[in-house]
């Protein structure tokens, strides 16, 4: 039997980490949850995670440097990111893009999209 795809989410929000997990969790999804990006940079040191999804209004350190700082470690620099957020300012989104975040999806969470997106970002990692 193959693993169970494991996301890890990085909000500050308890709400917006819940949203997340009860939306993938039932789709069959391994979630951890973290609340900044400093948390998220330990968990990926441990392995098995195989999608991120990031909120990009992050304590201690924002989603995009939390990107920045996963896509210069070569061991997570293939692992798909989404930035899942509030913002709708284009700026900030190119800011992601160049970043090296894969994908960009607004809240509220749209827990069908979301489930499609990580689906088809998990499988094009593997």
């Amino acid at each position: 039997m193959s693993k169970k795809p494991c996301v890890l989410a990085v909000d500050n929000s308890a709400a917006g980490r819940r949203e997340i997990f009860d939306s993938l969790s039932n789709e069959g999804f391994d979630v951890i949850q973290v609340e900044n990006g400093r948390e998220g940079l330990e968990v990926l040191s441990r392995g098995e995670i195989d999608v991120v999804v990031s909120d990009i209004d992050l304590p201690q350190m924002d989603g995009f440097s939390f990107v920045r700082h996963m896509r210069g470690d070569p061991r997570h620099a293939h692992l798909p990111i989404l930035i899942l957020t509030h913002e709708t300012n284009r700026a900030l989104r190119t800011e992601g893009k160049v970043a090296g975040a894969d994908a960009w999806m607004l809240k509220p969470v749209d827990p069908k999209r979301l489930v499609e997106a990580i689906r088809r970002m998990s499988r094009n990692a593997a």
